[in-house]
């Protein structure tokens, strides 16, 4: 078992991958999932906020009157001087971030232009550029002058005073909202679901990296010489690099589950009320890790370094987890063409396998036949992978690189 222990030597000898992508992102996973369960704070009272804002009204008419009666209401007027030198302090200062400026004759203009349909005079506004509040309220003054058109529109013979007052009266009616708040905790049996979903991102990523790793060290040229010339038969070789990967499979899997028992997502309680339900999500888990595994032997047939072998696996990693609808909350969310996409992803199926279980109405077998079907695509595309891994090491072995008869000829 020389080789077997050789290898898991190779993977323990760079623990910043177990740490990073196993654990580091599982307790993030947590985290996140445990969030979920937190639970809900009071509600409060929505409360507009103030807006501080000055006016310098050079007109004194009603419309003018009226729009800074207006302006009183959405925010709190400040008292500035109406000279340049004090506009210039106040916007240099922030200490009103909005300034609107009524030249005067603007009531009378304003009124004259609509009644006879002529685009209404301008303004002059000083908006600070640190702060929000002077693009809304330009929209709040915006808000006011098309109420005050249309009022005028509509009662053409009125006193500028009275279409003022409904102008003001129609630029404050605000659509009707109350607070929403859910009254309950998301229970347990929903936040596990969502943890081992999660958790298919630190299995893909830590599996995959960790066999890429152990397998590209026994592919390198003069290495793969002296395997093939020591007594060790390559099939014996081989089987205990995959017993190595096996473990490291299973390790990863099995500190996923340990995970899922922390109170913070309340998957004990599972255990403890739904062993059922919980063992099968654990099981779908297990089969998964096989997709990943076999993604890091593809990989390794390549020869790649270590650099590319990491960035190839957090380009599959997150490309999984996007695809499949997991990041977005599930494949309730994929329409058309995305939907399609994800029935070609092996993390879609693993989450329908996760959705069957807790959609199952009991565990007979008719109940859990679409788990049994999801998981079943799980290992076709796990053998796929494999697979095609097979056919690249076939042809690798056959170049001048490889030891192989290639090496010979060239030799």
């Amino acid at each position: 078992m020389h080789v077997f222990r050789t290898a898991l030597r190779m993977v323990f000898r760079s623990p910043v991958y177990l740490v990073v992508y196993v654990v580091l992102f599982s307790l993030i996973g947590l985290v996140v999932t445990g969030s979920l369960g937190a639970a809900p704070t009071p509600a409060q009272e929505f409360q507009a906020p103030t807006r501080p804002l000055a006016v310098i009204d050079r007109d004194q008419s009603a419309v003018s009157q009226g729009l800074t009666a207006f302006l009183s209401q959405r925010g709190t007027l400040v008292s500035l001087a109406d000279d340049t030198r004090t506009l210039q302090n106040a916007m240099a200062e922030n200490a009103v971030p909005y300034i609107l400026i009524i030249p005067a004759g603007y009531g009378a203009d304003f009124l004259a232009a609509a009644a006879s349909g002529t685009p209404a005079p301008a303004l002059q506004s000083i908006v600070s550029v640190e702060a929000i509040t002077g693009v809304l309220m330009d929209q709040e003054v915006n808000g006011y002058l098309n109420a005050l058109r249309l009022t005028a529109l509509a009662n053409p013979g009125a006193a500028a005073s009275v279409l003022a007052q409904q102008a003001e009266g129609v630029a404050l009616l605000r659509a009707p909202f109350s607070l929403v708040q859910a009254s309950d905790q998301i229970n347990p049996a929903n936040l596990l679901p969502f943890y081992f979903k999660w958790a298919s991102y630190p299995m893909t990523a830590g599996v995959t990296v960790l066999i890429a790793m152990s397998f590209t060290s026994f592919q390198a040229g003069e290495l793969r010489r002296r395997n093939l010339a020591a007594p060790l038969t390559p099939t014996a070789m081989n089987l205990q690099i995959a017993a190595s990967s096996l473990v490291i499979m299973v390790m990863t899997w099995a500190f996923n589950c340990l995970m899922a028992l922390l109170p913070i997502i309340g998957g004990w309680q599972l255990w403890a009320t739904n062993p059922a339900s919980a063992a099968l999500i654990a099981l779908a888990a297990l089969v998964f890790v096989f997709v990943p595994l076999a993604i890091g032997f593809l990989f390794s047939q390549f020869g790649l370094k270590e650099a590319a072998i990491n960035g190839l696996v957090n380009i599959v990693a997150l490309s999984m987890m996007f695809l499949s609808g997991i990041m977005m909350g599930g494949s309730d969310y994929l329409k058309g063409p995305m939907l399609t996409v994800a029935h070609f992803i092996p993390s879609y199926w693993y989450s329908e396998a996760i959705d069957a279980v807790v959609a199952a109405p009991g565990f007979s077998l008719a109940a859990l036949a679409p788990y049994f079907q999801s998981l079943g695509m799980v290992l076709l595309f796990a053998l796929a992978i494999f697979s095609v891994a097979l056919l690249v090491g076939r042809l690798r072995t056959q170049t001048a690189t490889a030891g192989g008869n290639t090496a010979a000829d060239v030799a």
